[in-house]
């Protein structure tokens, strides 16, 4: 799925990961979300009639059922139980983005960073984090450098570690005491 692109099929994510993303003014990608298994994708611009607000990017190796837009939207209609399901998700997804929007505007940069590992963790099952530090900044709306500076901290805690790519939560107990007032960024 390409930004801009026709919203000609909705996509569901049956396993592996996705990132969304979204081009900046300027030419840069920037992550704005991380899909998995169960999610849908492609739903608004099926919806709306509209050009894909967004792309997506494999993270995990997966597999999707892809229905074209027609016969969703097909489905929705026939099924109001389906439809109001698929409302309560869309109302969900601009929830986040409200959330996402409070947080950028009120916390601090380690404050973001602590809280999108938190909820990374807890939708991998595993606490295994598969992003750059660039990707996990994108999610977080702070700097590759705030974010490196945030993880370097989080593994002199001993609540991360950290590989090429990957971020493991190894002590959830410990990442969720951290008080992210005491991280320090520049």
């Amino acid at each position: 799925m390409i930004e801009g692109g026709s919203a000609g099929s909705v996509m569901l994510i049956t396993s592996g990961v996705v990132k969304v993303v979204a081009t900046t003014p300027d030419g840069d990608e920037v992550a704005i979300a991380i899909r998995r298994a169960g999610d849908l994708i492609g739903d608004h611009a099926a919806i709306s009639g509209l050009p894909r607000s967004a792309g997506v990017t494999v993270v995990e190796a997966g597999e999707a059922i892809v229905v074209p837009a027609n016969r969703f939207l097909d489905v929705l209609a026939e099924n109001p139980s389906m439809a109001l399901s698929q409302l309560r998700r869309v109302l969900r997804t601009l929830r986040e983005s409200d959330e996402r929007l409070v947080e950028i505007v009120t916390m601090r940069a380690g404050d973001r960073v602590v809280r999108r590992l938190r909820a990374l963790a807890q939708e991998s099952g595993t606490g295994r984090i598969n992003l750059s530090q660039d990707e996990l900044a994108a999610l977080s709306a702070t700097s590759r450098s705030a974010v490196a500076q945030v993880l370097s901290q989080l593994r002199a805690a001993g609540a991360i570690t950290t590989a090429r790519r990957s971020i493991e939560v190894v002590d959830i107990a410990k990442l969720e005491s951290i008080d992210p007032l005491t991280l320090t960024t520049d």
